[in-house]
């Protein structure tokens, strides 16, 4: 991280990188917690879900205080202000990620009450992806890289792709074994909430270059890689 030449500065952003990153490995035991969750024998229990949110809200909290503070204090602008306001953006991401993957471990705990073996191989395959996908993000913000996040937001496609497969299999196992509905109809949505988690990192990819160096991705308002400097 560049040194500012007001030494305050620099210990806030430390403080708020350091929070950042903790609630990162946080998300990540959320995450794979859900992802342990998606077989045919997921517990009705919760809690250890409901204590890690608990930590991640209280890391947002206090991130978004120290932003919101240095902001008022310091008036930063240019990389400075860059890098507050992508950091705040990033935890807000962050927090929406384990709340989806606190919405899986409900709904694989719902699959396992119907008593219905179901095959959750798609949906892991697709868990397992979007897990080395937050791993990977958390690393670049770590090193403040840039490069490595434009890697990242390129492999959203290949998320997709996996969902795409996920949905299709488990629609037409709806279609064809209406007993199943309502176990298939759960892991749609868990597949839904991987290809969000998903989106949220990409997210977080795009929020980390523009901290970084000030270039805007964006492939939902064109459909395709958009940058400006």
């Amino acid at each position: 991280m560049k040194q500012h030449t007001v030494r305050s500065f620099d210990e806030a952003m430390q403080r708020v990188t350091a929070d950042l990153l903790r609630m990162g490995r946080i998300v990540q035991d959320e995450l794979r917690t859900a992802t342990s969750q998606l077989d045919n024998t997921a517990a009705d229990d919760v809690q250890p879900m409901l204590d890690l949110e608990e930590w991640v809200d209280t890391l947002n909290e206090r991130i978004d205080r120290e932003v919101q503070q240095t902001l008022a204090l310091r008036q930063p602008v240019a990389a400075d202000l860059r890098a507050l306001m992508s950091s705040n953006r990033i935890a807000t991401e962050m927090e929406r990620i384990g709340d989806h993957a606190k919405n899986m471990t409900r709904r694989a705990a719902i699959i396992a009450e119907q008593g219905v073996p179901m095959d959750f191989s798609r949906v892991r395959g697709l868990a397992e992806a979007v897990q080395a996908q937050l791993a990977a993000i958390l690393t670049a913000i770590e090193q403040t890289d840039a490069e490595a996040a434009k890697i990242i937001w390129g492999k959203d496609a290949q998320i997709d792709g996996l969902y795409d497969e996920a949905f299709s299999t488990h629609l037409a196992e709806i279609c064809q074994t209406p007993d199943n509905a309502v176990s298939c109809t759960h892991m749609l949505f868990i597949a839904k909430a991987l290809e969000r988690i998903g989106d949220h990192v990409t997210n977080m990819a795009e929020d980390l270059i523009y901290w970084v160096s000030a270039e805007r991705l964006s492939k939902r308002a064109t459909g395709g890689m958009a940058s400006q400097s």
